[in-house]
């Protein structure tokens, strides 16, 4: 195993970086893009109904946006048990 310092693997709130060029982005290197970075600090994407400021904070693999501050599906989905799905699909 690599020493601390090296190893690419950190726990969510321990990976940092020393230049943040936004105060907000997806974090690129992370598995799956599941994370964002806030200033120094890379966090998990927000799931259905978490706060948010910016839509790159909610979870873009469910189909979230942000809306009004709130991780939300669009106008033509909903929220299902953990699932997006279209609102016309469940006319069907």
């Amino acid at each position: 195993m690599l020493p601390k310092r090296y190893n690419t693997v950190a726990p969510t709130r321990d990976l940092v970086r020393s230049n943040s060029q936004e105060s907000t982005e997806t974090a690129s290197n992370s598995p799956n893009n599941d994370h964002f970075w806030t200033d120094s600090i890379c966090e998990h994407l927000k799931t259905f109904n978490d706060t948010c400021s910016l839509n790159n904070e909610c979870n873009s693999n469910d189909s979230l946006l942000c809306i009004n501050g709130i991780c939300e599906c669009n106008s033509t989905q909903f929220w299902n048990n953990g699932n997006i799905e279209e609102k016309d699909a469940k006319r069907k």
